[in-house]
């Protein structure tokens, strides 16, 4: 069974017939200290454990070891508590809870990045009801409290997403203290992991200067653009047994139409990849229903789409409303296919295609792919 430190201080005391005043004497604390330790109530400076351990002649790791794992229960309770009062949006005792829980665990970076993030908050909606210069100094001292934990956070902690918050976190209190500048730097730590949010970040930093701005905005619509077409087809996956044939072309043609939308001029990019295999997907099902001639036409869409994949210059500018300007370079990308040599792939094993074996439009799509491969 576990037992606190205040519980094994209290076994090796009665073992060596030790009082509480005495051990409190040789401590140089009230007897009052070791009883509110023994009963669990508080417990003893980091600086007392060697002096404790020395006292009764056991090793350090003997105590810490205890008082570790009872402080990562109390931690992991008051995570569960914070996420109790996230989902219920109460921000005051959420502000309070962190508060308490930083005064007594300040070096645990888990409750330090989520009390710097509400202090956040807090002074945020401060910020936005007044502007008196009393008040912006002593938000300013509170933004620089911000700044002394995500920099801590980011010299000492070794876990990434608590890194990747203390960054953003960071800059975030920089460009009120220092301005959008010297902010700017600092986001440029953030890894490419956190490259979703970004863009995001960097339109709320960069909206003194329209231009930049405006151009944050539609790398943002960029990739939010990208996140809700992947969640979309996890949800026509997860019910991909349970909807007809119907539905999934239904289903895929909303996903093309966002595109479409997006990539008015059908300028897609690197996004004609995932859009030729949209087509290709159309395209088998349609031969599920016996159409013939639509899925045809959805081949043709992919091949298309997949030479202009394949065939990309190394930078690519799009010139659609929404992205317009917009450019990327093959370096940007993580993964890199060969989309015509995937499809032609398929167009000539898979047995659904057999039925175009001697049609002209479909072996013009096979030596076009050829070509490209």
């Amino acid at each position: 069974m576990k037992i606190n430190i205040g519980e094994k201080i209290k076994i090796l005391r009665k073992e060596h017939r030790v009082t509480q005043k005495t051990l409190a004497s040789y401590l140089g604390v009230m007897p009052q200290a070791i009883s509110s330790w023994e009963l669990g109530i508080n417990y003893p400076k980091l600086e007392y454990i060697p002096i404790i351990a020395q006292f009764f002649d056991t090793t350090t790791d003997n105590l810490l070891d205890c008082l570790l794992i009872e402080q990562e229960h109390e931690i992991q309770y008051i995570l569960d508590e914070l996420e109790a009062l996230r989902s219920k949006e109460d921000d005051i005792n959420k502000y309070t809870l962190l508060e308490k829980a930083y005064q007594k665990y300040p070096f645990d970076y888990r409750i330090a990045v989520a009390y710097a993030w509400s202090l956040w908050q807090k002074l945020s909606n401060q910020n936005a009801r007044t502007s008196k210069t009393l008040y912006r100094k002593q938000l300013a001292k509170h933004y620089e409290i911000i700044e002394e934990i995500c920099q801590r956070v980011i010299d000492y902690c070794s876990i990434p997403h608590l890194r990747d918050q203390a960054i953003h976190l960071w800059a975030c209190a920089v460009k009120e203290l220092r301005g959008p500048m010297q902010a700017k730097q600092i986001l440029n730590k953030l890894p490419a992991s956190y490259q979703d949010t970004l863009p995001e970040i960097r339109e709320t930093f960069w909206s003194e200067n329209e231009q930049q701005s405006i151009t944050y905005v539609k790398e943002n619509i960029v990739v939010l653009t990208n996140m809700l077409i992947q969640k979309m087809e996890r949800v026509c996956r997860a019910h991909s047994f349970s909807i007809s044939i119907d539905e999934k072309i239904d289903k895929l043609s909303n996903i093309l139409k966002i595109y479409e939308i997006i990539y008015e001029k059908k300028d897609f990019g690197a996004a004609n990849l995932h859009v030729s295999q949209l087509y290709q997907s159309l395209a088998e099902l349609y031969l599920e229903k016996n159409e013939s001639e639509k899925a045809l036409n959805f081949i043709e869409c992919a091949c298309e789409t997949a030479a202009t994949y394949d065939l990309l210059s190394d930078e690519t500018r799009h010139s659609s409303f929404y992205v317009q300007n917009l450019s990327f370079t093959w370096s940007d990308l993580d993964f890199i296919e060969n989309r015509c040599n995937e499809l032609h792939y398929d167009l000539t094993h898979k047995s659904c295609y057999e039925i175009f074996i001697n049609e002209p439009r479909f072996l013009h799509c096979i030596d076009k792919l050829k070509k490209i491969i």
